[in-house]
């Protein structure tokens, strides 16, 4: 999962319900996403380090600068695991 800018997103309403985001609470789940992949052969393609707080205008979701740097990690892996090849892009 990405990071959030902690001191925007850490009170959002959505659909009129208030959900609380954090770094704490990203990190936690993503350890506990790489034990149920690890368990299962399947890599964790780590993308919160290579996320900047510029790239979250609101906070909380990335802008077209950070989509393109998720999008980019995301590729070189798929293809350093061979799930994809390179010439298909």
């Amino acid at each position: 999962m990405t990071p959030v800018r902690d001191n925007i997103a850490d009170k959002i309403k959505e659909d009129g319900l208030l959900y609380f985001y954090s770094n704490v609470a990203i990190q936690r789940y993503d350890i506990v996403m790489k034990d149920i992949l690890n368990k299962n052969n399947i890599p964790f393609i780590e993308v919160a380090d290579c996320i900047e707080g510029s790239d979250l205008p609101d906070g909380l979701h990335p802008n077209q600068k950070g989509q393109k740097k998720m999008f980019d990690r995301i590729t070189r892996k798929l293809i350093e695991y061979k799930f994809i090849e390179a010439d298909t892009l």
